[in-house]
């Protein structure tokens, strides 16, 4: 079944609650959080109705989006990461299966520890007894 938006709808978009601002041709062009705006030819693909489930998968990515914003590193290529977790929630929010749920969870879960650990690796590394990156 296909879903239907209007203006004034709200919606999950990126993980974010955000509503919906403009529509054309069935396409959700444009939302905003009401702060950012974020509009594209069509962000159909990416935006999921409010339901308990999208809700807490949307909750669960952001605060892995927020761990990597807070506990990496300035220098992370941070729109590449943005949009690999985007892509694993949109796979989230499309799967029904318990078990493959389980399964992108925790590659989430396994490719933010990863960065985040890497990063403190980084930050630890010393040359000719000097840390290379300041603390």
């Amino acid at each position: 079944m296909k879903t239907t938006y209007k203006v004034g709808d709200w919606v999950f978009c990126e993980f974010k609650l955000q509503q919906i601002e403009q529509v054309e041709d069935g396409r959700i062009v444009d939302v905003s959080d009401g702060y950012f705006s974020h509009g594209a030819y069509s962000l159909n693909d990416r935006c999921f109705p409010i339901t308990l489930q999208n809700k807490m998968l949307s909750e669960y990515v952001a605060s892995c989006s927020d761990r990597l914003h807070k506990e990496g590193n300035n220098s992370l290529n941070y729109p590449d990461i943005h949009n690999w977790l985007v892509n694993r929630w949109v796979d989230l929010c499309k799967t029904v299966v318990e078990d493959v749920s389980q399964k992108l969870r925790k590659d989430i879960g396994v490719f933010t520890n990863t960065i985040l650990n890497r990063c403190k690796e980084l930050r630890e590394e010393t040359y000719e007894g000097v840390k290379i990156f300041r603390t």
